[in-house]
């Protein structure tokens, strides 16, 4: 699985990531009660989403949206970011 940490006002909201063995892709929030944690969660849900439905797979639907801007709460990839290799679990701990 490839990742890449998503910025706020106050610091890492989470993680965008992809795994092509397994054909998905999403948003890991840092804090799931934290009210701009979830809000950034919607908006790169439904960016992965608009994302699936024009055909892009995981990986490609990874390196295209994390060069988008901050938009409604999103947050952002910092520009420069490269994707990191981890596992599920170790996001969510």
């Amino acid at each position: 699985m490839q990742y890449v940490p998503v910025l706020g006002k106050r610091g890492v909201l989470g993680c965008l990531w992809a795994s092509a063995p397994e054909n998905a892709a999403s948003f890991e929030p840092q804090d799931y009660a934290d009210d701009e944690h979830y809000e950034a969660g919607l908006v790169w849900r439904d960016r992965l989403r608009s994302a699936a439905d024009r055909g892009l797979s995981p990986l490609p639907a990874l390196t295209e949206l994390a060069r988008l801007p901050e938009e409604g709460g999103s947050g952002r990839v910092t520009p420069s970011a490269e994707p990191m290799s981890s596992t599920l679990a170790s996001l969510k701990k």
